[in-house]
């Protein structure tokens, strides 16, 4: 979401308007998003990442509504502990990530609240909040906590990245006396890796190195520069304010065209619209519409171009005679900057490749055992369809499969292990075998690095209707502390 709205936005309106659809807004009487649909409530992190998204949609006119923003911002203020923080569950302890995350989520309500003009006890609660909670960040200065322990054992980067929403979307440079971007980039730059990673305690270098990157990539908001979110261009224009016939145009795809005002003084009193025929650098784009003659069409590109207007119009007849139309030609300018072009479009080509489009096709699964809940479809870290997966400490014989209604074009498969116990990135003994049944068909034994996880590429695209998985030697997995797969992913074309 993010990346399209860095990108440009109106070249991805589509995309952005899936979003939404797939974001729908839950009850707001608990924290509505979790890792899965199925479960009875969700987590603060979770929904952090929803409202933040949430703000991006509303932005752009996508937004959930006033009422929703309310009572969002109504159950944070109602959950938020008396040390300013928030827990991850409700009615939990404050942790020092759940903290950032509780500011994220208020920020982006008081957002969204603003935008929708929203003014009073509300607004004033908000703030109030948000400076309790800000204060308390700043006594307990996230980098000074102890990081061999949870939460920060495992997710020091998340924490850097939820801080960063919080003090960008609200312009704080200072989080109690600590110049937080400073501190934080301070901190990513000298514990990258050599190979430019970021890892945790717990390993999980993809994850960890996308929340470093995002960090240090969205935090010039506090610096007095332009937050990324937000292009320093506008797809807006307007005619100056002494020509008589005033023509407005906005956006991309389309770019909407009308005729904004007619000068009484320099073109008659009580003129009425009777036509508009428009021409973009004076090729003929066709007639407007409606009461204000409004057009939509595509922008040639970026560079300047000469939009006209021949505008045709009817003036009240005088006394005894018979109406009387004339006709003018009014112009506008478009100095057009930020579209995306074909090099853009081919650099971001991988953006129609995410996903196996897993949702709207019925899938049964098979565990031979399994704890923790339903064995459930997840959304993967890169977009792709997955699920989760816990045996039982009993089970004689691991076994994992999934049966599709409808085939997927498939290039490959991710497994990531569930481990008890924190492996090295480099320890060889750590590594597992799978294998793999692919649509009955028995495929290779797969080495997994306890801690990495591993990447299978097919021999050549498959249409994957069944998968199955089972661990070769039981006693060796649980030798390496694993109780299960946290991802099991198809990569899509």
């Amino acid at each position: 979401m993010q990346f399209l709205d860095a990108l440009q936005p109106t070249n991805f309106r589509s995309r952005l308007q899936r979003c939404a659809e797939h974001l729908d807004p839950p009850r707001r009487d608990y924290y509505g998003y979790g890792y899965t649909p199925t479960l009875p409530y969700g987590d603060l992190s979770n929904h952090q990442f929803a409202l933040l998204a949430w703000d991006i949609l509303d932005e752009h006119g996508l937004g959930p509504g006033e009422q929703v923003w309310e009572e969002w911002a109504e159950l944070l203020l109602r959950q938020q502990t008396e040390d300013g923080g928030w827990g991850y569950l409700l009615a939990e302890d404050s942790s020092p990530t759940m903290r950032l995350a509780g500011l994220a989520c208020l920020a982006a309500c008081q957002r969204g609240l603003m935008r929708a003009g929203k003014k009073g006890k509300l607004l004033r609660s908000i703030e109030l909040a948000l400076d309790k909670g800000f204060d308390s960040a700043g006594a307990a200065w996230v980098l000074d906590a102890k990081r061999n322990q949870a939460p920060l054992r495992r997710w020091i980067h998340y924490a850097g990245a939820t801080l960063e929403r919080a003090a960008s979307l609200t312009n704080r440079k200072l989080i109690g006396k600590h110049d937080w971007f400073e501190e934080v980039s301070q901190f990513l730059l000298q514990s990258q890796r050599a190979n430019g990673s970021w890892s945790s305690a717990q390993g999980e270098p993809t994850l960890n190195t996308g929340l470093a990157l995002a960090t240090l990539a969205r935090s010039t908001a506090s610096t007095g520069s332009a937050s990324a979110s937000t292009p320093g261009w506008q797809l807006r224009w307007r005619s100056d304010a002494q020509e008589p016939i005033q023509l407005v145009a906005t956006g991309s795809s389309p770019c909407t065209a009308f005729v904004s005002s007619i000068d009484p003084i320099e073109v008659g009193e009580d003129a009425q619209l009777v036509e508009v025929l428009w021409f973009c650098n004076g090729v003929k784009l066709g007639p407007g519409t409606g009461k204000r003659g409004t057009i939509q069409f595509a922008l040639p590109g970026n560079g300047n171009h000469r939009l006209s207007a021949q505008v045709r119009l009817r003036f009240p007849p005088t006394q005894g005679g018979l109406a009387d139309e004339e006709g003018f030609e009014a112009h506008l300018n478009l100095k057009v900057q930020g579209l995306v072009d074909e090099s853009v479009l081919a650099a971001a080509a991988w953006l129609e490749r995410l996903a196996v489009r897993l949702d709207s096709i019925e899938a049964e699964h098979s565990v031979s055992s399994h704890r923790g809940g339903e064995a459930g479809k997840l959304w993967g870290h890169d977009g792709c369809e997955a699920t989760s997966w816990r045996w039982k400490p009993d089970d004689p014989q691991p076994q994992w499969s999934i049966e599709l209604e409808t085939s997927v074009r498939c290039v490959g498969i991710r497994l990531v292990p569930d481990v008890a116990k924190v492996p090295s990135d480099d320890d060889p003994s750590a590594a597992i075998e799978l294998r793999l049944r692919l649509n009955g068909k028995r495929m290779r034994v797969l080495a997994v690095n306890s801690a990495a996880g591993v990447y299978h590429p097919f021999s050549r695209p498959s249409r994957v209707r069944s998968l199955q998985i089972e661990l070769v030697d039981l006693e060796a997995a649980k030798a390496a502390g694993w109780v299960g797969l946290r991802e099991i992913q198809l990569i899509a074309r």
